[in-house]
């Protein structure tokens, strides 16, 4: 499985001047309380469900099942620096230079209404 969410972040999609800035946020709340209060903030019900809001077309599918189920494994010890640790995720390698050495069938999976990464994107970068 490659998750190609955040790609964004990543430093080679990054316009040239943005980059220092982003590595400077990333590594200012990996490095500082201030990630561990910002992680407080989004690791609640309301936060959980304000970002599930904003990535699902369809927000009936936002359902308290649902934040729950997202939101208790980010409840457990760890979970803040496995979080920090993601959010600040810029270098490695892209899925889209990845899957050119699989030796197997891929399928790629793309949300029509995704929000942060359109189709498009998905389609310029991925064929189709």
């Amino acid at each position: 499985l490659l998750d190609p969410s955040l790609r964004l972040l990543h430093w080679s999609k990054q316009p040239f001047l943005q980059r220092p800035l982003t590595s400077l946020l990333q590594t200012t709340l990996r490095e500082t309380q201030l990630g561990r209060w910002f992680f407080g903030q989004v690791a609640t019900p309301k936060g959980v469900r304000s970002v599930l809001e904003q990535a699902y077309h369809d927000k009936a599918q936002v359902t308290d099942e649902l934040v729950n189920f997202i939101l208790n494994p980010g409840l457990l010890p760890g979970a803040v620096d496995v979080f920090l640790d993601f959010i600040s995720y810029s270098g490695g390698p892209l899925p889209e230079e990845l899957i050119p050495q699989l030796k197997c069938p891929v399928q790629i999976v793309w949300g029509e209404e995704d929000p942060w990464e359109p189709l498009e994107m998905g389609r310029r970068t991925f064929g189709g």
